[in-house]
């Protein structure tokens, strides 16, 4: 599902987190605002997450490490605290794009598969 470029303004429905056939998901460059709704950790056929280049901020929900995600795309955002260890755990993760946010700590060797 792709509605990024549009109009649509505010918060991320945790509505989303209930379409558990849901591969893509693309929300980007839209002035979205408030948090990652941690409901996407249901999610477990989403492969590709792209929501970068909104407003969001908060943390980025642990939930997600469960899901099958291959690329999460989140920079340019205003998310702060760490990264999850549950990213780091063996997952499909190629790809991570998490530049120009707030977020601390250290990145584990286990992040993304060589």
């Amino acid at each position: 599902m792709n509605l990024s470029y549009t109009d649509i303004e505010g918060q991320i429905p945790t509505e989303f987190g209930s379409l558990l056939r849901l591969r893509e998901l693309a929300l980007y460059e839209m002035n979205l605002s408030g948090t990652i709704p941690a409901q996407f950790g249901n999610l477990d056929d989403l492969r590709f997450l792209y929501l970068h280049s909104n407003n969001l901020e908060g943390y980025i929900p642990n939930s997600i490490g469960g899901t099958s995600l291959i690329v999460m795309d989140l920079h340019s955002n205003n998310l702060e605290g760490t990264i999850p260890r549950e990213l780091t755990n063996p997952t499909k993760l190629e790809k991570i794009y998490l530049n120009s946010n707030s977020l601390s700590g250290t990145i584990t060797d286990g992040i993304c598969k060589p």
